[in-house]
């Protein structure tokens, strides 16, 4: 197989942080509006059950809130701490993506996977960085800077033209 692209990306904090504000501001809004209509839609559901006197279902609804506000605000915290903390960042693992015609791949000193271009859900071009999400919550930092083969801006063609299947951003 011929190598189309292949690039060197450094997980660090910088890199990282990043990610955290670029993701901030490309979903805060659908993910604001998500949260305000989901609390609204269970507290009046709970103000219409306590006013008719249907305690046992009110208290229902009130552990559904306390587990979406547990699943949407608290979880995520927990989850970008422990990324933080994770052996990637803070050793500032070095990962080597190298693109072919129908997969790419992904490895580090000890992990080798292959990617179908079909398995991704988005990509995202961002300053210095493609965001290549392989699902709502994972995704590959790709540092533009990091090409040792092929040109970033040639890449970013590539990889819509392979991935018909997922919204590009």
């Amino acid at each position: 197989m011929e190598i189309l692209f292949k690039n060197i990306t450094t997980y660090s904090k910088d890199a990282y942080d990043k990610f955290l504000e670029f993701h901030r501001k490309k979903f805060r809004f659908k993910f604001t509006l998500f949260n305000i209509i989901t609390i609204v839609t269970i507290l009046t559901c709970i103000v219409y059950l306590v006013s008719f006197r249907i305690y046992s279902t009110a208290i229902i609804f009130c552990i559904l809130l306390t587990g979406f506000i547990f699943f949407r605000f608290i979880k995520p915290v927990y989850d970008v701490k422990k990324n933080y903390e994770s052996e990637k960042i803070i050793n500032e693992k070095t990962f080597t993506f190298t693109f072919y015609d129908k997969i790419f791949t992904i490895e580090d000193e000890e992990n080798f996977f292959k990617v179908k271009y079909k398995d991704l859900y988005k990509i995202f071009e961002n300053g210095n960085f493609f965001y290549l999400y392989i699902d709502e919550d994972h995704s590959l930092l790709i540092d533009k800077s990091g090409f040792i083969k092929g040109d970033y801006s040639y890449f970013y063609e590539f990889v819509k033209k392979k991935s018909k299947f997922f919204s590009i951003g």
